[in-house]
């Protein structure tokens, strides 16, 4: 499990179920914990936030140009941002550090997004596969 990463019963699936279990998996927690820790008006907005920040994984955060890019104020966005490392789908690394520098440190806020688990962003935020006619 160790060189293969990630949860064990995602390990088990392939291809679309794999995807349905992380889809449902960060579904749950936005859906289930988001609500039981801040009041946001608009879920939808946060899976969205979460989406953007797995495509800049581990680049420097700007908040204006995700404010464009997602229509929702930057003012809106770093609360959100803050929800969803309370809830471990994303951590804030600081800029310039490395994978293994990660467990050292314990202070900064940052502006380095990285998905608590590289699988959530790469298998989640993806849709899912379509059927091809034969």
């Amino acid at each position: 499990m160790l060189i293969a990463g990630g949860y064990p019963e995602a390990q088990r699936r392939t291809g679309r179920r794999r995807v349905r279990f992380f889809g449902s998996y960060v579904d749950t927690i936005i859906q289930r914990d988001l609500s039981s820790i801040a009041r946001v008006h608009e879920e939808g907005n946060v899976r969205r936030l979460l989406q953007a920040l797995a495509s800049i994984s581990s680049s420097l955060m700007n908040y204006d140009a995700l404010s464009r890019e997602l229509a929702v104020p930057a003012s809106t966005l770093r609360p959100h941002t803050d929800l969803l490392e309370t809830l471990f789908l994303i951590r804030r690394l600081p800029p310039g550090i490395t994978i293994f520098s990660v467990a050292r440190s314990r202070h900064r806020r940052s502006t380095s997004p990285t998905p608590a688990c590289s699988r959530i962003s790469s298998e989640s935020m993806r849709p899912e596969p379509r059927a091809t006619a034969a």
